[in-house]
């Protein structure tokens, strides 16, 4: 193995960096791994929830979410030919984020720096151009961490930026290192693009004593949502967009049903995608009488209060009060790090055969119940005879924690990462 003596001042670029969403969530896990290595990592945002020491500088027009930007974005997928002043304000803003970024990798002599989806999603392109423009003009080696591709989501199809999307998501040069989540993404990028990319999924912080249930969380959390003791909770860890094809979990809670009794509890809210879908799961569920619980408001990185004055639990504590999950995700799922939280958490796991899960994760062999796109009334009775036989459950929980801790832990991300270091290092020298 190649090992770097040399230590790397390293900045993560990207529009936001707060909350739970998995880009930001897996930039945590990189920031970590990077640190263990002896490397100092920094932060160049439109958002920042960063709060473990780290310099962070917060560029308001970077973030995805500002008003300005939201109106370009609208009729950048909107329309198929592009108003010159949608060229003239796309180039002003693209200038003022590039020359913030200058000074910042000037101030604090950055040797290398990792967009974090800014160079592959176009929920910023300005800031993708900035970034790509930085990149031919400094000569800076970069690890482009690449989670999702604009032809991978439908509401991008329309639109009127068909040469910045072409330029800039994701640019080609030899001074990036792009790493994709995942195979079918890798051989995407390739016939699309014709990039060569190295392949880093999701990884959790597998170690040899997994989490333990918090007894008296878990009876607070129970009560405040009405989940009875006979009941059994079931958890979707997700956000409520259609890719995640939530209909199935219900429609496997209402099989369930007829069993045991059993509650839904959906984690996350829709995000940026609307709640049209939201409203469709909700009459789904009251025509066939499922009990969905939507937890979203309660969910938050750290215990205490809502707005509302509601108590508020972390993603793990959901996942360790539950007792199972659901995942019956589709085509455009990008990798499955709920798959690897429900790993991690030792929960049965119900999971539809997904096209990256089948050709990634399925030949490494966990112990889930599987299902092709329906689930069936004998997936519940395969789910059933785990949670009814505890000696059962911990095994095959065990051994699924086992396998994750070999493919997906933090170690294995560390010999990943020191390989993109040294293509790193070799760009550096010359």
């Amino acid at each position: 193995m190649i090992k770097i003596k040399q230590k790397y001042r390293i900045a993560f670029v990207g529009t936001r960096f707060s909350g739970i969403d998995g880009v930001s969530l897996e930039t945590e896990k990189w920031d970590e791994v990077l640190t263990q290595m002896g490397h100092k990592c920094f932060y160049w945002t439109g958002e920042s929830e960063v709060n473990h020491g780290r310099i962070v500088q917060t560029v308001p027009l970077a973030s995805f979410q500002h008003p300005v930007i939201l109106g370009l974005q609208k009729q950048y997928f909107s329309i198929n030919q592009r108003k010159p002043k949608i060229t003239q304000q796309t180039e002003k803003i693209k200038i003022d984020l590039k020359k913030n970024l200058h000074r910042f990798i000037k101030k604090h002599r950055i040797d290398i720096i990792i967009p974090q989806n800014a160079l592959s999603i176009p929920m910023h392109i300005p800031l993708g151009l900035a970034i790509t423009e930085f990149l031919i003009e400094s000569g800076i080696p970069a690890i482009s961490h690449n989670h999702d591709y604009y032809w991978e989501r439908q509401r991008f199809s329309v639109n009127c930026v068909h040469d910045y999307l072409d330029s800039a998501f994701p640019p080609r040069f030899p001074n990036i290192q792009h790493v994709c989540i995942n195979t079918i993404a890798q051989e995407e990028l390739a016939y699309r693009k014709g990039i060569s990319s190295n392949i880093i999924p999701n990884v959790m912080p597998f170690k040899q004593n997994p989490p333990q249930e918090d007894i008296a969380i878990t009876k607070k959390l129970r009560k405040d949502f009405g989940i009875e003791d006979n009941e059994l909770l079931i958890l979707q860890p997700t956000r409520i967009v259609p890719r995640k094809r939530i209909e199935k979990a219900i429609g496997l809670v209402g099989i369930m049903n007829r069993f045991r009794p059993a509650k839904l509890l959906i984690t996350h809210s829709w995000g940026d995608e609307g709640d049209a879908y939201l409203k469709k799961l909700q009459n789904l569920a009251k025509r066939d009488k499922t009990p969905m619980i939507l937890a979203y408001e309660q969910l938050a990185t750290k215990r205490g209060k809502n707005k509302k004055g509601q108590n508020t639990y972390t993603l793990e504590d959901y996942y360790l009060a539950a007792d199972m999950m659901t995942y019956p995700s589709i085509a455009g799922e990008g990798f499955g790090n709920a798959f690897l939280e429900g790993l991690y958490y030792q929960k049965l796991i119900a999971i539809n055969n997904y096209p990256v899960y089948e050709k990634d994760i399925k030949p490494l062999d966990f112990e889930v119940i599987e299902f092709d796109d329906e689930p069936r009334i004998n997936h519940v009775r395969k789910a059933l005879a785990y949670l009814e036989d505890q000696k059962k459950l911990k095994k095959a929980v065990a051994y699924n924690y086992k396998l994750g801790m070999k493919h997906f832990s933090y170690q294995a991300l560390s010999n990943k990462l020191n390989y993109l270091i040294y293509l790193c290092y070799l760009c550096i020298k010359h």
